[in-house]
This record gives C-alpha cells, structure tokens and sequence, in this order.
C-alpha cells in the first residue's frame, strides 16, 4: 500500500482510507465484534487509516470504534485516526443543538476534540479536519486554536473538508493546513477542472477525496435522475472490462495528484477490490474516456 505523508513532520498514512460513517448506526449498525473484524480486515489489507467524524452515528460510531479497537489490542501507533469537527447535528446525544449547524469557534473545536479523543480511547488524533466551512469562521482565532493542539500533543495535523479554494488558502496563510477533504469523483470533477487540486500538489499539498465512487448516484438502483448518464459509465466499464466500482475509484486514483480516497463501505469484498484498483491505473485516453461520459461530451 501506497504512504502518503502530508506534512513533513507528520504521520504516514495508507493511500486508501477507511471511512467509518457507515459501519454504526448510520449505516449496517455493526456489533463490536463485526468493528472488529472489519478492522482486522482493513490492516490485513495495508489499509492502516480511519476516517471518522464526530456526528458519525448521531454522535455513536466514534465510541462504539474505540472501544472495539481497544480490545484488539492493535499498536497505537501502527494505525492513523482522522476525525472532523464543526457539524452541530441535533439529536438524543446533543439535545442543546435544535438546529443543524456550523461552530468553529476555539471552544467549540477544542471540546469536540476533548469527546473525540475519549470516545476513540486515544491520547491523540492523527488528523483534525474541520468538517465545513462556516460563514462565521474567525479564521486567525481558529490558526490559534490549531496552533495550542498541536503544541499539546492532543492533535498531530489539522486540515479541513469541503474548503473552496479562497478559504484554504486563507486559513493556511495563518496556519499549515495537512490537507483539504473534497467530493472528488467521475461525477464531481469541478476541483480537478478548475486546476484547484493540481495547482496544490505543485505546492506540496495533497487532498483526501470523500464519495470517491459517486456515491448513490451511482449505485443506488432507486435513484434513477442521472440513469443516462450511468448507462453511458456502465458501457464504458464493460468496455474496459472491469466493474462500475472499479472505473469510478480508479478515475480518482489515476490523477497523478495522490489523491487519498476515503473508501465508505461496510464491506469487506469492496475493500479487497479497492486494493487492487491501486494497481491498475487508467491510462491518459482511458481517463479522459470516463471523463467524456461522465460529461457528456468531448473536451473542448
């Protein structure tokens, strides 16, 4: 497996990450021995990074992870824990909130903080992102902030997610963001368009990319407001001889920018076929092929 390292002092994290928001309550609802298990599998296939989020499960999947990691008795330092921050999401866990909202404030990131690092049962976060951006950042109050965790050991690197291009780079005037966490896929491919992600990797910075396989536009048989477009992506996967899964994580991971997608599946078969997506590339026509279909037409 591929390591990706994101600032020069920080972790190596595997290329391919394991998103969690689907293993509790949000998704297949996993006991802790199943946690367990598709851990286990996860760094049996060099997939040593998770991908959490403290709403994750209304507040839930965090702490039902940490306890099933610690009892597998896995070396802290073997794997890397990334979670977000910055979502008020009302519910049973936090009857306070009675609206969905966006907090960045210093007090609010570093108490989310505190919640996360019990419920993971760890001393430390890997990564911190801040989870969307808010209308109301104080942007040098929040480099503060970052800069006190980092120096209190509490968080190793901070980046963000779902950041346009004027607030990254904003923000990462005032502090060394890691990274920025972005829908990237054959269906969202405006960041790859607008040169955003290639200009940044010129610069050192390499992104995460989360719903990298387009999410339930593609796979979901219920939804059918982009079938035509799916159809046009199905004939070009069975051209290739590979699946729809296949062709859409290897359009992201055959940019030359590192992108680090954040796998989001509860199944162990999907992870195992992630890794060797790895290995096959697309080729320059191949990939713009995919792109041509995901668009609907030719490059200008």
């Amino acid at each position: 497996m591929k390591r990706i390292r994101y600032t020069e002092k920080g972790p190596d994290y595997s290329q391919i990450i394991a998103g969690t928001m689907r293993w509790g309550k949000w998704g297949q609802g996993f006991t802790i021995s199943e946690y367990q298990e598709m851990i286990a599998h996860c760094l049996s296939q060099g997939i040593t990074s998770f991908d959490h989020a403290d709403i994750y499960g209304a507040y839930t999947t965090e702490a039902e992870f940490g306890e099933a990691l610690d009892g597998m008795g896995v070396d802290r330092s073997s794997i890397q824990i990334i979670s977000k921050c910055g979502i008020g999401y009302p519910s049973e866990n936090r009857p306070a909130f009675t609206v969905k909202h966006y907090n960045v404030t210093s007090d609010y990131i570093r108490d989310a903080v505190t919640k996360s690092l019990q419920n993971l049962r760890s001393e430390y976060l890997d990564m911190l992102l801040i989870h969307r951006p808010s209308a109301l950042m104080d942007y040098q109050a929040m480099a503060r902030t970052f800069e006190q965790l980092v120096n209190e050991g509490t968080v190793k690197e901070i980046g963000v997610s779902n950041f346009t291009k004027d607030q990254f780079d904003a923000l990462h005037r005032l502090f060394p963001l890691a990274t920025n966490q972005l829908e990237i896929s054959v269906l969202e491919t405006a960041y790859l368009d607008s040169h955003f992600v290639g200009t940044a990797f010129s610069e050192g910075i390499r992104f995460q990319s989360w719903s990298p396989l387009g999410g339930t536009t593609l796979f979901n048989p219920e939804l059918q407001n982009d079938i035509d477009r799916k159809n046009r992506l199905t004939k070009v996967a069975q051209r290739m001889d590979m699946s729809l899964s296949d062709l859409a994580l290897r359009f992201v991971l055959s940019t030359p920018f590192e992108i680090s997608p954040v796998i989001g599946t509860s199944k162990k078969h999907r992870i195992t076929e992630s890794i060797n997506c790895l290995a096959n590339p697309l080729t320059s026509q191949e990939w713009f092929d995919v792109w041509t279909e995901a668009k609907g037409h030719k490059v200008a």
